[in-house]
């Protein structure tokens, strides 16, 4: 497994810096480095984290799958 932290193959972006509050929602924008992609082939998408969640606390996000919001 190979990944270089300072070179991201994806990268999220368009969440408030404060975050999403409990029951709202936001657009994130996944983009793939393409200059990136031999630094972290190995990186397959993101981890979200969800700080504070009662009841889910991380979800995979992988470029080019359909996603369950819920």
């Amino acid at each position: 497994m190979t990944v270089t932290l300072a070179a991201p193959r994806f990268t999220g972006s368009g969440l408030p810096e404060t975050g999403v509050p409990a029951g709202g929602r936001a657009t994130l924008t996944v983009t793939e480095v393409a200059a990136n992609a031999s630094a972290s082939p190995s990186q397959k998408g993101l981890l979200l984290l969800y700080r504070d969640a009662a009841k889910r606390e991380a979800q995979t996000i992988r470029p080019g799958e359909e996603h369950d919001d819920g």
